[in-house]
């Protein structure tokens, strides 16, 4: 009994010229309408004006299927794939041109080995062998999932991985780029730092000052730059002179969203040539950097959220020093993690559930915002 192949090669050349001439015009029109991979129905074919009879058409198309140049959909539409690969596909077996469909039906998220055993019910075995002349006849590849790293994923060799495969471009053969991730996060959070804070008014602190207040805090200058609230010692984030620095006013619009940082990261020059982030690939590091605390949301513009970076007011602190105060007394160069938030007496008020108005612990009564105000 001949086989499928066999019949098709012999259809095929059994085929009256015209016949075959309307054919591959149709499949012609398709590419040329539509890129590789693209569906059409048969109103669109129809449309063509090609192959008028609705029973020649049908016949037509079911040639092409034959020759692999045609895909049946699920909703009787056909979709198109290269002659390159069909003329490829005409030689394989039944088995491997079954995985074959069952990968290219994957597209770019791929499919995995077990899937393909599940699916096609074929033995482990014959489905390791397809797969190795799959990938041998440049049909198939093996890619590397950021998702599951553990898996061996295939999909068709000439297309492009999701993102869901890759992780995106921060990601390496599956692995993160961590010391991309921490440079550009760097970079950015110091970009937003510089448009989110201003130093507050009054002339600048006197280099001679600035200079020894920075280079010992244990000194008088450290009273200049930190002060105690709830009883610890807060440090005061200061500018380039010197003076305070206060969050932006209410109406400032010149916070970024992530469309004007891409943009900076390019013209910045910090990233290599051969990367190139998407908008999409700034804004997931963008609410990596905002759950991480370094950048909160401060609205939205054209309904993309803006942000400002969370100033830190308290330093790391030794694990055998928590209060910041050295066995004298005297303050120490540590202070307390926090931000800007933390400012205010509320932000570290060991009581602050308790507080209420007309309460025992009332902002009426509060010493600790008596002593913040006049500060």
């Amino acid at each position: 009994m001949a086989s499928a192949r066999q019949k098709a090669s012999s259809t095929r050349d059994a085929d009256p010229p015209r016949q075959r001439k309307k054919r591959d015009l149709l499949y012609d029109r398709c590419i040329t309408e539509k890129p590789v991979g693209e569906h059409f129905t048969l109103r669109e074919l129809e449309s063509f004006k090609i192959i008028e009879d609705a029973e020649e058409l049908r016949q037509a198309c079911q040639e092409l299927m034959a020759y692999h140049l045609f895909i049946l959909l699920k909703n009787s539409a056909y979709r198109t794939r290269k002659k390159e690969d069909a003329v490829k596909l005409i030689n394989l077996s039944q088995e491997n041109l079954m995985l074959y469909t069952r990968i290219e039906s994957a597209h770019t998220n791929g499919i995995w080995r077990r899937a393909l055993v599940d699916q096609t019910r074929l033995h482990e075995n014959v489905v390791t062998k397809g797969i190795k002349e799959l990938i041998s006849k440049s049909l198939v590849k093996e890619i590397k999932s950021a998702k599951h790293p553990a898996k061996r994923v295939y999909m068709l060799a000439h297309l492009k991985p999701s993102v869901e495969n890759t992780g995106g471009n921060f990601f390496n053969d599956g692995e993160m780029d961590v010391g991309l991730v921490d440079t550009l996060g760097d970079w950015i959070v110091d970009l937003i730092k510089s448009r989110s804070w201003v130093e507050e008014g009054g002339p600048p602190i006197p280099k001679k000052d600035l200079k020894r207040k920075r280079g010992d805090r244990t000194s008088t200058a450290v009273t200049e730059d930190a002060s105690y609230i709830n009883g610890r010692l807060q440090k005061i984030p200061r500018g380039r002179h010197g003076r305070p620095l206060v969050p932006q006013p209410p109406n400032y619009d010149g916070y970024l969203d992530a469309g004007p940082i891409l943009q900076l990261v390019k013209d910045s020059g910090i990233l290599k040539n051969s990367i190139e982030l998407s908008r999409a690939d700034i804004q997931q590091l963008l609410d990596q950097l905002e759950f991480d605390g370094a950048i909160e949301r401060m609205g939205t513009r054209s309904r993309a959220p803006t942000y400002r970076s969370v100033r830190r007011t308290w330093e790391r602190i030794p694990d055998d020093n928590p209060d910041g105060v050295s066995s004298s007394g005297t303050a120490t160069n540590y202070f307390g993690p926090g931000n800007a938030l933390t400012q205010t007496p509320c932000g570290v008020c060991p009581v602050f559930k308790s507080c209420k108005p007309g309460g025992i612990v009332s902002p009426e009564t509060c010493v600790y915002m008596e002593e913040w105000l006049n500060f």
